[in-house]
This record gives C-alpha cells, structure tokens and sequence, in this order.
C-alpha cells in the first residue's frame, strides 16, 4: 500500500485506514506470473540482494530438495532474522538514502545467540 499527495503536504495529516487481512492480491495468478514479486528491481540496494544471497547461501545447503519447503525455511529464516535483529521504531524523521538504508544492516545492537546469518554490513 502506498498513499500519494496531488501536491506539496505542509502540515501534519491524519489518515484512518482500515485492514482486511483476508484479502489476496492476485490471488489467481498462476506459478509464473508469481515470479515478478520475487525479483528485485535492477539497481536495488546491492546489500540488500548481498544479504539475500548469504541467506539463501546459509539456509539452503543441506535443506529439503521440495522447492515449497526450501522457499518456508527462507520465510522462516528472514522472519527469525526480524525477530532477533532488535529493530526499532522512531517518529524521528531521517531522510531515507537508498545506498545506506537496508532491513539486513539497521538494526541496534547484536543477539550472539542468534543463529541466523548476519549480512555483512561494510
């Protein structure tokens, strides 16, 4: 979802929004077309797609060979990574800079126990 101004917001807006979490998009949509949601755009943040590599790199050696089992060990491997990376939330407004900003590298602090896979962050 994305909400667009027809011109320049100059003060605060107040949005209600409501949500239906029984709703799929394209849910008709067959393996192929399926695709194009898996694929990230040319020129997209290379650390990201570097993390996206060493996790895949990392979870998929030795898993299960079932092409559905190996994309639920990715799922489950990203959504343990957001769980154990002590994301934070802040009204602090910073200005978003596509070169620096990736979920794989903003996190504050570390879990040592984690055994999820830590992107490299240069």
């Amino acid at each position: 979802m994305r909400l667009l101004a027809n011109g320049l917001i100059t003060s605060r807006i107040r949005y209600d929004a409501t949500s239906y979490t029984a709703y799929r998009l394209d849910a008709n949509l067959s393996p192929p077309q399926l695709q194009d949601w898996l694929v990230l755009p040319a020129g997209f943040n290379p650390r990201t797609i570097q993390f996206a590599q060493e996790l895949r790199d990392q979870v998929l050696p030795g898993a299960a060979t079932d092409r559905r089992a190996q994309e639920v060990q990715l799922v489950n491997a990203v959504l343990e990574h957001f769980r154990r990376g002590s994301y934070g939330y802040t009204l602090e407004h910073r200005p978003w800079d596509a070169t620096r900003s990736t979920s794989s590298c903003s996190t504050r602090g570390s879990d040592s126990a984690s055994t999820m896979p830590r992107p490299s962050c240069s």
